[in-house]
């Protein structure tokens, strides 16, 4: 299918030519043929024509540290005493929800974020997946919403010993059957990599097992990085070792792998995850909500690390991380010009680390890259040039939804509304699953 996008003011994604205020891009299948000003002279060809009105055009967002899981969470309520503590909320909370899920669950609970992920302009998720009871087969659950609708997804299950050794190994072969067939397809939406929870739910002997499948199989490793200080304190009792010196004697850090949240880390960590190339996802909404704290960005930019940006289940939305970012650590460090120009670098960073599982380029407007394009509905009200297009996206379409939105060359959402999806039937299916989620949560 050929697409035609014209009267667009198009945000390229591209150091070079950042911004074109008037012009147009041209899709076939699922490639960006051209990107140019102007109007384009043969508009016959195209079998679909979209004017966006002068709006501004931009790739996909990517949101690298997501959890789908955590979507029936919403709105429920604790029995007893409120989790007091980062370890309180996972063993009353999110350790008890992940082993309460059943396979019914999975493909409702995964749909919500999707759907609204592509409302505010996120075409991809680094899902990081906990279901115990569920394997084998929980990733494909995840994986028929993203087909369902038709996003970008790259999943893995998240691997640990705490639920015992039987289910760890399970977990292991469940990432190894996803990814042998997901990657297994060029051109696929949805492709695999390896999971792991974090260093002290992690025992050595799984670790290892872990770092050698995902070798094999050409993938790194997603988990959890010193989110709190609990990961620091039981790494160092159990096995005499810092947390991201244990996981690079264990070959788990390398260019392939995403170390998400990285909050209590001090400079020697900061300067082995940089000198890995290993990428570093802050999740700064989430570090709030728990109050663990915040995640030393600057001092790991400042040591060359790959920062990326990632929501931790809290939404599917990118952007209301991305201005938390602006704002804690202004507040940190009592200082109103640090962190601006390093939002662009988290962006561009997030496409960095989902191209490593693509063929084309995600996250840039230009030929030969993936037609994942998102039509914001915001027509500028002051003038917009390269030097200033963070400061609209902060302060004026991140508070606005996509109007339409393509992803792989295909029609996602036009004018606000989702293609051949019934989001109120969708809803309405997760009402009630949640409710009996609900019941066998609280029991």
């Amino acid at each position: 299918m050929k697409i035609l996008i014209k009267n667009a003011w198009i945000i390229t994604g591209n150091s070079q030519n950042p911004v074109i205020p008037s012009g147009y891009i041209t899709i076939e299948d699922n490639e960006i043929l051209a990107v140019q000003a102007g109007d384009c002279a043969d508009q016959s060809q195209f079998q679909e024509v979209i004017d966006a009105g002068h709006k501004i055009v931009a790739p996909g967002l990517i949101n690298a540290h997501m959890h789908c899981y955590s979507t029936f969470a919403r709105g429920m309520s604790l029995a007893g005493t409120a989790p007091s503590c980062f370890v309180e909320i996972l063993e009353k909370l999110w350790w008890r929800l992940d082993k309460r899920l059943e396979k019914d669950d999975l493909y409702l609970s995964t749909l919500i974020p999707i759907l609204e992920g592509i409302r505010s302009g996120v075409t991809t998720f680094i899902d990081h997946h906990a279901s115990p009871m569920c394997i084998p087969g929980c990733l494909d659950e995840l994986e028929r919403a993203f087909e369902f609708i038709g996003m970008r997804g790259i999943l893995c299950y998240e691997v640990s010993d705490r639920d015992g050794s039987a289910i760890a190994q399970k977990g292991i072969e469940e990432n190894i059957r996803f990814i042998q067939k997901a990657n297994a397809r060029p051109n696929g939406l949805v492709k695999g990599t390896f999971g792991l929870h974090a260093s002290f739910t992690v025992s050595d002997a799984t670790m290892r097992q872990a770092v050698a499948a995902a070798q094999g199989l050409g993938v790194g490793l997603h988990l959890h990085v010193a989110e709190d200080h609990a990961d620091q304190t039981l790494t160092i009792s159990e096995h005499h070792k810092r947390v991201v010196h244990r996981l690079a004697d264990l070959g788990v850090l390398g260019p392939k792998s995403i170390a998400a949240h990285g909050v209590w880390i001090d400079d020697e960590e900061k300067q082995l995850l940089a000198q890995s190339k290993t990428a570093v996802i802050h999740n700064p909404r989430s570090n709030m909500n728990n109050a663990v704290g915040a995640m030393d960005l600057l001092g790991l930019l400042k040591y060359g690390a790959i920062v990326g940006l990632g929501t931790d289940g809290m939404a599917g939305a990118l952007w209301p991380d991305l201005r938390t970012a602006a704002l804690i650590h202004k507040h940190e460090h009592r200082n109103p010009r640090v962190v601006w120009a390093e939002l662009n670098t988290l962006l561009a960073n997030n496409s960095q680390i989902a191209n490593q599982f693509f063929s084309k380029p995600l996250g840039k407007i230009m030929p030969g890259a993936y037609p994942d394009i998102v039509i914001y509905d915001y027509e500028p009200p002051t003038p917009m040039h390269q030097d200033n297009i963070l400061g609209h996206f902060l302060f004026g379409f991140a508070h606005v939804q996509a109007q339409t939105v393509i992803i792989n060359g295909k029609l996602v959402l036009r004018d606000h509304q989702f293609v051949d999806v019934s989001t109120a039937n969708i809803a309405a299916s997760s009402r009630i699953q949640a409710e009996k989620f609900w019941k066998r949560f609280a029991v």
